[in-house]
């Protein structure tokens, strides 16, 4: 069988491939109660996966070694997540809705948060339309409910 180099763009689909695998065995487990109530269910996920890796590794056999290793030193350093996209056609949502951000990053960034926001002497309506306010909504955090009007940040943090 001949060899071929895989592209970028082959080498991100093989992961892609490889994740879809991971996560289709994963699923019949995390919705057990679920999967029971349907027929079939728990066979169907598992001839999914059976069937997506058995395309993976027959991709697999068409890599020359040297890159077979490299695939395989690199995949044990891969994250797979699955969201979903911002409703809507717009450009802004057509963006990835979601990444991954280190906790080290996160706590430096929350640091310089923390002085901004304790020393804050915005009035109501422009703590609402604060940037970094709004910057902070989109990461997942624990802020309890609070009045749209107003900042929950502010000496908070």
């Amino acid at each position: 069988m001949d060899k071929k180099r895989l592209t970028a763009s082959e080498m991100e689909t093989l992961l892609r491939m490889k994740a879809a695998s991971i996560i289709l065995k994963e699923i019949p487990v995390k919705m057990a109660q679920r999967s029971d109530m349907v027929p079939c269910a728990k066979r169907d996920f598992a001839m999914l996966a059976a069937k997506v890796q058995k395309l993976h590794d027959a991709f697999i056999e068409t890599i020359p070694e040297n890159q077979i290793s490299t695939y395989n030193n690199n995949l044990w350093m891969c994250n797979f997540s699955i969201g979903v996209k911002r409703p809507g056609n717009s450009e802004r949502n057509n963006r990835e809705y979601g990444m991954w951000i280190s906790y080290d990053v996160l706590n430096t960034l929350l640091e310089g948060c923390h002085d901004h926001c304790t020393m804050c002497n915005l009035d109501k309506g422009q703590r609402r339309a604060c940037k970094l306010k709004k910057a902070m909504d989109i990461l997942p955090n624990d802020v309890p409910r609070y009045d749209e009007n107003d900042c929950p940040y502010y000496t908070v943090i």
